[in-house]
């Protein structure tokens, strides 16, 4: 579903080279729920990126569905894209629309007829839960509400596959729980394959079926959510156990 092959991303910061990414090889199976849990600065947001091309890797090959992503010209890039929804840590709302107007947003891009974007933007406020709040504008909704949204959002193309850049890491426990528990609804009922990203061990342990460590640009470990903190490998995982 999504492979990164030798993967390396570089900066040059103070014209010295930092090396963001470095060496990565991962396969991402379709359907699952995959976790890549680091410290601050160890390249997990650049990873996530990598996976549409947001990041443009330094050298290696991103293919999602065995297209190698990197090799597509803007225009089959832009296609591709339409299958990779993609959530933040801030939700990004735009805040002089709805809730229903910022689903609607991917929609209208797309040029979409009203009478289908009405029916699809229901559906996925029913999804998730905000159908009586659907006229709210984001500073009138919770934390949770706001990544609601934008979760609908980011599923409004109907995509295969949902980025997720520390999707909780803003939100109080309750909401986070919350949040976790509709991702994983998601995986299951739409078959949508979920990356995500975390400084957060227990999000790791409720939500994903596998998981890797990323250590200073590093893939150092990755196995079964079980294997890995009941028998951890690398010295990052032991200290965190």
């Amino acid at each position: 579903m999504i492979e990164f092959k030798k993967i390396n991303k570089e900066y040059m910061v103070n014209n010295k080279i930092v090396h963001a990414l470095q060496d990565i090889d991962l396969s991402i199976n379709r359907g699952e729920i995959f976790g890549i849990i680091g410290l601050s600065g160890a390249g997990k947001s650049t990873l996530l990126r990598t996976v549409n091309l947001l990041e443009k890797p330094t050298s290696g090959q991103v293919y999602v569905d065995e297209i190698d992503l990197t090799q597509l010209s803007k225009k089959q890039l832009k296609q591709q894209r339409k299958n990779i929804g993609m959530i933040f840590q801030h939700f990004n709302l735009l805040k002089s629309r709805t809730a229903f107007e910022n689903i609607a947003l991917p929609l209208e891009l797309l040029g979409q007829p009203k009478d289908k974007i009405k029916h699809d933007v229901h559906i996925l406020l029913e999804l998730v839960q905000l159908v009586e709040h659907k006229n709210h504008y984001p500073e009138q909704l919770s934390g949770g509400q706001q990544q609601r949204v934008a979760i609908a959002r980011a599923l409004a193309t109907q995509p295969r596959i949902l980025l997720c850049d520390e999707p909780t890491s803003a939100l109080d426990p309750l909401s986070t729980s919350s949040i976790l528990h509709l991702l994983k609804e998601i995986n299951q009922k739409l078959s949508v394959t979920i990356l995500l990203i975390t400084h957060e061990m227990d999000v790791i342990k409720q939500i994903c079926h596998r998981a890797g460590v990323l250590d200073k640009g590093y893939l150092i470990e990755q196995s079964s959510v079980t294997e890995l903190f009941s028998n951890p490998k690398s010295s990052v995982v032991k200290q965190w156990g």
